[in-house]
């Protein structure tokens, strides 16, 4: 029988999640270097199998310079989410290339400490990312409000992959240090390799959720945080906007639209509602969305999926979670129990 090692099956399923990104047919820079990230997951994946499924040592270096790679464009991946235009800035963002081309130099010269080296590296763009992922859910702006919660989710977990995969190295090169790395194997096929598959559905969701930009430039934040005492009037006009014209049926809102259709820094929006409702921007318009399909569930005959799409939620998996935060039914209950 062939031997198939499990890293191989998680490159399956890593491609097929290479597919579904492709398959939106979005045109977002941000979407296709999340695309990329997977890649890089799917090639480390394989060259992972090959190492300790097969004991080929021929690709280690390549291994490592790719691994020194992948953590700063998962960094750059999650911080296109929180900041409009393009995903990499030149010249500034060329300090993410030291990572991967300092480990190639060691690998060409002093291949010793490589370890030590990644997992600094992993170490510096956990933190990172982790202070993403503490700015709250308003930070990522360029979300898409109904997957706002997802890509949160899909930052904090990436951060936390990174302390991982850190940890895990600091084991595996006491390991090979101490002893003959009997166990590093087992750590890799049983650790890292699930880990990589978490990694890609992660990458996966986070890609899904940036909206288009509009063509308009983005309201700049301003220097001076406005005083507390102007929080009403902020919400008030945001609440005002969002009823009156009903933008939150637009499938593609983010805190970035918002704060363009308002004239208003995304920055003060997010403030604002967070100390008059004590929500995110998210929650607050996901229940004026549950609001409409509320309506529309009691008076009229509409397909719950027509529902859904009617009250500017895209899937269905965030309209089911996100009326039952609110009501604490499934659509299909509340019909009925409230329909006439």
């Amino acid at each position: 029988m062939i031997f198939v090692p499990l890293p191989f099956v998680v490159t399956l399923l890593l491609l097929i999640l290479i597919f579904q990104l492709l398959r939106q047919g979005r045109e977002l820079p941000s979407s296709r270097f999340f695309i990329l990230l997977l890649g890089f997951y799917v090639v480390l994946s394989v060259l992972i199998g090959v190492r300790w499924g097969y004991d080929i040592l021929t690709f280690l270096p390549v291994q490592s310079v790719l691994a020194a790679a992948w953590a700063p464009l998962a960094w750059l991946c999650f911080r296109s989410l929180s900041r409009s235009g393009p995903t990499v800035i030149w010249p500034g963002d060329i300090k993410h290339l030291v990572p991967p081309i300092l480990i190639l130099l060691m690998v060409l010269l002093s291949p010793r400490f490589i370890d030590l080296f990644l997992i600094g590296i992993y170490l510096l763009y956990a933190i990172l990312l982790a202070h993403l992922a503490f700015s709250g859910i308003d930070k990522l702006r360029m979300v898409r409000l109904d997957e706002a919660k997802n890509a949160h989710r899909a930052l904090v977990i990436t951060a936390l992959a990174l302390f991982f995969f850190a940890g895990i190295d600091i084991f595996i090169s006491y390991d090979m240090r101490s002893g003959a790395g009997d166990i590093s194997a087992k750590i890799v096929a049983f650790a890292n390799v699930p880990v990589l598959l978490t990694l890609g559905l992660m990458a996966t969701l986070a890609g899904q959720g940036r909206s288009p930009e509009a063509e308009a430039a983005s309201v700049p934040e301003p220097d001076v945080r406005l005083a507390e005492e102007d929080d009403f009037e902020v919400f008030d006009k945001i609440n005002s906007l969002l009823s009156t014209k009903e933008i939150y049926r637009d499938f593609d809102l983010n805190l970035d639209r918002l704060a363009r259709k308002s004239a208003i820094p995304a920055r003060r929006i997010s403030e604002a509602i967070n100390r008059v409702k004590g929500q995110n921007i998210s929650q607050f318009v996901n229940e004026l969305r549950v609001g409409e399909a509320c309506r529309l569930l009691k008076n009229t005959e509409a397909r719950i999926t027509d529902v859904m799409f009617e009250a500017g939620f895209l899937t269905k998996s965030n309209f089911n979670r996100e009326f039952k935060r609110v009501t604490g039914l499934s659509p299909k209950d509340w019909r009925a129990r409230f329909s006439d």
